[in-house]
């Protein structure tokens, strides 16, 4: 019975939310994002995944990174995927020509 509860509730999707300061002001500010009716929020089983990400096993964590580009600074919530093999704690990517000034990464429903 115990292996049966573990087996169901490891498959779970965990849930983050989704967001970019550049287009919802509230995705800056953790206290306005959470209240918000307008936050996006996503089950990253679900979720569109980067190339890097799209085959072997996983773990999918949430992540919010602090991101330099030339809009200026930019705060981005999202999936974040790490191989089951290769764990990579805390290392985040956000696409070519762009500096990530800080980034968090965790694995509870909606902790970004």
């Amino acid at each position: 019975l115990a292996f049966s509860c573990y087996l169901i509730q490891s498959s779970e999707a965990i849930k983050c939310y989704k967001c970019s300061s550049y287009s919802d002001l509230n995705c800056a500010h953790d206290d306005k994002l959470k209240s918000s009716s307008m936050a996006n929020t996503v089950n990253c089983d679900e979720a569109r995944r980067p190339s890097y990400a799209l085959s072997g096993p996983l773990v999918t964590k949430c992540a919010t990174m602090n991101i330099k580009d030339a809009a200026g600074v930019v705060i981005k919530r999202d999936c974040h995927w790490e191989s089951y093999n290769q764990p990579q704690p805390n290392v985040c990517s956000a696409g070519i020509n762009v500096e990530i000034d800080n980034c968090k990464i965790c694995d509870s429903d909606y902790c970004n």
